[in-house]
């Protein structure tokens, strides 16, 4: 399965890549500087990455970067 990956503090459009991923049953992964609100749905993922915690290592991959963040899913989990 493809996954898309958005940085939500800079995506202007956010809800059409909601969109075309339930179309296509794409997982998304909203990563984000603080908590927001993402569709309650199992293929959107959101990870709080906050810029105090040191930031984007060098040569690290979105993927490494998620791994090392709080995952949150949906809007009803907003967890610490």
């Amino acid at each position: 399965m493809l996954t898309i990956y958005i940085d939500a503090d800079a995506c202007p459009v956010k809800e059409e890549v909601y969109r075309v991923a339930r179309r296509y049953a794409m997982h998304v992964v909203v990563v984000a500087n603080a908590l927001l609100r993402v569709p309650a749905e199992s293929l959107v993922e959101l990870v709080v990455r906050p810029t105090s915690a040191g930031g984007r290592r060098e040569g690290e991959t979105p993927t490494q970067l998620a791994g090392r963040d709080r995952r949150l899913a949906g809007v009803g989990q907003l967890h610490r």
